[in-house]
């Protein structure tokens, strides 16, 4: 415990209430506010029994365990298990995850503190001691029937997957079993000899290979509604007696249908609706999980009236799914508890913390006298005019500042004051400046102490959260090809995918990938050679022409592709040359305030947004002009990096414009600009049509004589009316979306400021680094820290499910897209919802509404006056409205994977839990993909690949507006790859460093080279290995993937061995120009091209080939004697030829 807390503790209010609390005496402390609440639960956390926080609400719960685990106190926040009383899917379930992990942490004491709602304290659960049961505890050397660890895993709530890709899941893969825990940082890797554990290993759960070996483990429950034989048999008998009591039974064939799947275990939905039926003698409230668990209720009365409402809402919602036949008892929940000072059971373990005076009866009653500090906002004058007025009265002073440029400016002040201060925090010292987290101050006046924080001195408080290093993933599951879909290939143009077929060619089988060409030509490609054909992507529901496989019309497009590709590349040297000439404004270093301002921020930067910040800077601080695109998703912090670079402007005197495509944009760019400006004397306007004329006037006439820093604005910015006193910085956001004229004229007033361009659609990551010699740019790749999961559901659509979603999330105060891409019935749509939900507000958007009226409908939703905003996909990108949490997609299955991985990310924007609903017509067929395609969404989290695929549809159209539409139109024709090999070609030449060329080698020994089916069953995890294996360039990178492949699969069969070896062979004669290598009758036949000869080392060649080896005298082709096999002879040879 540090100094300062030591001196709190010994307030003598708060000394007998610990004291109370220590000798189990129930008692309450009032005249705690927010600023001294952290301190008084720290305190209490200090006593030695284990506590549940109670909040009035989940958010305050779970924003004081982000708080306090920054102090290093072990506290978990426990969500409130979802109600929901539908068959639905849940994907990812955050909510159970979180729990689980309480429930884990509790039972092993690993837990001092729990934060919590009221309503979660008074919720019902299922005992400790069930999970206990389930817990599966594996040491080595322990004997497994491998069938009995399957059951186990199932029993316990884990999914068999062929890849582990969530927490939850387990796979089996010969002898290795994976399973992915509920909690903990990564995987468990069991490899067994037999029926006996051999190994356990800890797995990184993003590059999936072993970090460390251990002796033993325990995996807990990844289910919390566990259905085994003894809750199964509860729940068929409960639900058989709800039943028989109903006179219609048709009402209610739901419940048949769950009977029936619960009889041939394959209920999967959610089960909430099956609580009410587990048996009672496993069911006990949160408050008895523990019975040793002290209780503190904070801030009782609101509590109170928080549950109140839930409650009024949870009856008006069951009352609901009671009339519709959704739940067969309308009393499902059970008694309300809603005093917190109710239940005689915990009385002796409950403590109470209230504001104001509170009456609780038969508890001992303390009050806190504390007093609040005041905000300065850096008026030192006033700080220190108190500060003498507390040294009179011989108070001790503390004045806290969260980090080293707050430190540094309070300790100036001092210095220009003329007061005494110290950081050493002894009894003699009486003044002293400490770096401590410390929002709020306080003043104790009965132990003279006083505490200055950083809201009171500078006006904002610490940053929330800590900065986590991301982590980059080289999980193999990433390229997803399936049947059916287009690819192409550089010789042959796009064909369409037909499958791995292995063919068995002069008694050899070998892996290859079938390809359909137009005229039922058919294209065999050895898996060796996957790299050569890349997955075609266009906008969704486009089909590309497809040509026989010798067409000519395939070539006359490649060579039209190279040609403009070599124009625009000429075009950005030609810019770029021209740009690095001009001479620009050169800012100053950072100024105290920069320091001041950026410290302001209260959030913690993502490494994507402290990297961007220092390249604009470094950009600013030259000679030359500044011209850089900055790329990141809605939300991702752009907007911050851009206010910090305008600031720069403004400290040397320099106006800043910044340029929007909307006026709802330039409303929320200016707002966030003036909360973040709020302290420094900074003169910001905005110049759209939501200001009057009169106020437009003043702002034009003002930027010309300087009397603005900085204006937020649409293309009215561009009029030629407005004219600047002196522009330093053009912030543009989404130039893209611009019109000629607009463009035209912006480079007019870019001609010598500096530029700093803002895109939300990313880009790859290759295009970047291709551009980055002639085109400056910056990529927030990761988004902010604070940012939860969205839970999500698929379901058919059912509109008591859609009722309960919209008034769940009005309920916490939120608002929601429901998501209907048919313009033509949206009003159709609407009035069937206003029947349905009449207590919410509904609002339509559409792309064929004016831009003044989509403009009009989103101020007006952003600000409240609806709940429920039915769009189309126009909210796909650009929006950012934090108090939108809950997303409805209509007919779901009808999108593409990027397309709801993009309107997923819509929601989820704050700190709040966001919910994404994908529904589906269960009136009309849908295909296997798209159904696919739906669950696909289990993997848009930190350990999936469904991230990944759909960043790589949204990476293309970012590529495309990174280049243009005429360059777009291109890529789709030749796709990504082959384009971007013509692009490095061309830039290489035009910077006179010409890329060398390569040759797709054609490889023929007379060996099995595959992936067999039986070694890895997961077709995507195939293709990725086909796709990595086509790659390897150097006998390091096969013998590292070699050792993740036996790690994560085991024993490799001589097959993949032999494919391994295939590619490397490839990909080194590749780059030293041989044709092709084919064995035949003992012979090694190397036909190359003449450029191959500059690479051999002839003398080294011929001194350890002195027979068996002999050039064509008419061809160039080499034949070699095999001594060994195919693969060490041609080994020998690139050692001797090339020296690798």
């Amino acid at each position: 415990m540090d100094k300062l807390l030591e001196r709190i503790k010994k307030e003598p209010v708060l000394e007998s209430f610990l004291r109370a609390y220590k000798d189990g005496m129930s008692a309450l402390i009032s005249g705690v506010g927010d600023e001294f609440l952290d301190y008084l639960i720290t305190l209490v956390a200090g006593e030695d029994r284990p506590f549940f926080a109670v909040f009035p609400t989940e958010a305050e719960a779970k924003q004081f365990v982000d708080r306090i685990n920054e102090e290093e106190i072990v506290c978990e926040y426990m969500p409130p298990r979802e109600k929901i009383y539908y068959e639905i899917k849940v994907i990812d379930d955050k909510v159970q995850k979180d729990r689980l992990s309480v429930f884990q942490r509790m039972i092993n004491g690993e837990v001092k503190l729990i934060a919590l709602s009221l309503f979660t304290l008074y919720d019902f659960n299922l005992n400790l001691d069930f999970y206990r049961d389930k817990i599966i505890k594996i040491k080595k050397g322990d004997r497994f029937n491998f069938e009995e660890l399957i059951s186990m895993l199932i029993s316990s709530g884990f999914k068999r997957e062929p890849e582990v890709s969530s927490r939850g899941e387990f796979s089996l893969r010969g002898d290795i079993v994976d399973i992915f825990p509920i909690c903990g940082d990564g995987l468990v890797r069991i490899e067994f000899f037999d029926d006996e554990v051999d190994t356990i290993r800890l797995v990184d759960s993003d590059s999936r290979l072993s970090t460390e070996y251990i002796d033993e483990v325990e995996i807990f429950p990844s289910e919390e509604l566990i259905i085994d034989d003894y809750t199964k048999k509860s729940l068929i008998d409960g639900i058989l007696q709800d039943l028989e009591k109903k006179e219609n039974r048709e009402d209610y064939k739901k419940f048949d249908i769950i009977l029936e799947k619960l009889r041939d275990d394959s209920y999967s939905s959610e089960r909430e609706i099956l609580f009410s039926y587990f048996p009672e003698e496993l069911k006990v409230r949160t408050f008895d999980l523990v019975k040793d668990y002290n209780i503190l209720f904070i801030y009782p009365d609101l509590a109170k009236k928080e549950i109140l409402s839930y409650y009024e809402y949870l009856d008006m919602e069951l009352s609901h799914l009671y009339l519709s036949h959704e739940i067969m008892d309308e009393d499902i929940y059970g008694d309300r508890l809603f005093e917190p000072d109710a239940i005689k059971e915990i009385k002796n373990r409950s403590f109470y913390v209230s504001g104001l005076p509170y009456n609780i009866n038969d508890v001992l009653n303390f009050e806190l006298k504390i007093k609040s500090v005041p905000k300065y906002g850096r008026d030192f004058n006033e700080i220190f005019k108190d500060i003498s007025k507390y040294e009179n009265e011989k108070y001790r002073i503390y004045l806290s500042a969260s980090d080293d440029v707050k430190i540094k400016a309070v300790e100036e002040s001092f210095l220009e004051h003329g007061f005494p201060y110290t950081y050493e925090d002894s009894d003699e010292n009486n003044i002293v400046i400490t770096k401590k987290s410390i929002s709020n101050g306080f003043v104790l006046p009965s132990i003279n102490l006083v505490v200055f924080g950083d809201l009171n001195i500078f006006g904002f408080g610490e940053k929330r959260g800590k900065r986590k290093k991301s982590k980059s993933s080289s999980n193999l599951r990433i390229q997803d090809i399936n049947v059916g879909d287009y690819v192409i290939h550089e010789d042959h143009g796009v064909g369409e995918y037909n499958g791995v077929k292995t063919l068995d060619i002069k008694g050899v089988r070998k892996d290859y990938l079938e390809i359909l060409y137009k005229d039922k030509d058919k294209l065999y490609l050895p898996v060796e050679n996957i790299n050569q054909i890349d997955k075609y992507t266009s906008k969704e529901g486009a089909k590309p022409r497809i040509y026989g496989l010798d067409s000519i019309q395939w070539k006359k497009t490649k060579e039209k592709t190279r040609k403009a590709i070599n124009e625009m590349a000429r075009e950005l040297i030609e810019l770029y040359a021209v740009r690095s000439k001009k001479e620009g404004f050169q800012f100053s270093k950072d100024t105290e305030w920069q320091h001041e301002f950026e410290d302001s921020f209260k959030y913690v930067e993502t490494e994507g947004q402290l990297m961007a910040i220092d390249e604009i800077k470094a950009d600013m601080e030259s000679k030359k002009p500044m011209d850089r695109l900055l790329l990141g998703d809605v939300g991702y912090g752009k907007t911050e990096v851009a206010l910090r670079a305008a600031f720069k402007a403004i400290m040397d005197g320099k106006q800043v414009a910044m340029l929007t495509p909307t006026t709802l944009l330039a409303e929320q760019h200016t707002k966030t600009a003036e909360e973040r400006f709020k302290n420094f004397p900074v003169k910001i306007r905005n110049l759209s049509r939501f200001r009057t004329k009169k106020e437009i006037d003043k702002t034009v006439k003002d930027l010309a004589m300087g009397q603005v820093d900085m204006v937020i604005g649409t293309h009215r910015l561009l009029s030629k009316d407005v004219k600047f006193k002196d522009l330093g910085l053009l912030i543009i956001d989404e130039e893209q979306r611009f019109g000629v004229k607009h463009k035209e004229r912006i480079k007019s007033l870019a001609e010598d400021v500096d530029v700093l361009t803002l895109s939300a659609t990313p880009i790859p990551r290759t295009l970047s680094m291709s551009l980055s010699g002639i085109r400056s740019m910056s990529v927030i790749e990761e988004p902010p820290h604070n940012r939860i999961p969205v839970q999500t559901y698929v379901l058919e659509y059912n509109e008591n499910i859609i009722r309960s979603a919209v008034l769940k999330e009005i309920n916490r105060g939120g608002q929601i897209f429901f998501l209907y891409n048919d313009v033509k019935s949206m009003e159709v749509i609407k009035g069937k919802l206003e029947e349905l939900i009449p207590e919410a507000r509904f609002f339509i958007a559409n792309g064929q509404m004016s831009e003044r009226e989509l403009e009009d409908v989103f101020y007006r939703f952003e600000n409240k006056e609806s709940d429920v905003l039915i769009t189309s996909t126009i909210i796909e990108t650009g929006m950012d409205l934090p108090n939108v949490n809950t997303l409805i997609v209509y007919n779901s299955d009808r999108f593409g994977l990027s397309t709801l991985y993009q309107l997923r990310g819509r929601v989820g924007r704050s700190n709040r839990l966001a919910y994404a609903y994908f529904t589906y017509d269960k009136s009309r067929s849908i295909s296997e993909k798209a159904i696919k395609r739906l669950m696909a969404m289990k993997e848009f989290t930190d350990f999936g690949s469904g991230y990944k695929i759909a960043m790589r549809d949204l990476e293309l159209r970012g590529a495309g507006n990174v280049l243009g539409l005429s360059q777009s139109g291109h890529m789709a024709e030749v796709g990504y790859e082959l384009y971007m090999k013509y692009l490095n070609y061309a830039i290489g030449e035009l910077q006179g460093k010409p890329v060398r060329e390569t040759l797709n080698t054609k490889i023929d020994f007379m060996v099995e080279s595959a992936v067999p089916e039986g070694f890895i069953e997961d077709t995507y995890i195939r293709m990725e290995l086909y796709r990595r294996i086509s790659n390897i360039q150097t006998f390091k990178e096969k013998d590292d993937l070699t050792d993740e492949i036996i790690d994560r699969f085991g024993d490799i069969p001589e097959a993949l061995i032999n494919l391994l070896n295939i590619g490397l062979i490839k990909n080194i004669a590749s780059k030293h120009f041989v044709k092709s290598i084919i064995e035949n009758n003992n012979i090694i036949k190397i036909d190359y091209a003449p450029e191959m000869l500059d690479d051999v080392d002839m003398a080294k060649l011929l001194k350890d080939f002195p027979d068996g080896l002999r050039f064509d005298s008419k061809l160039p082709i080499i034949r070699i004697s095999i001594k060994v096999n195919a693969i060490e002879t041609v080994y020998k040879f690139f050692n001797s030829a090339f020296g690798v």
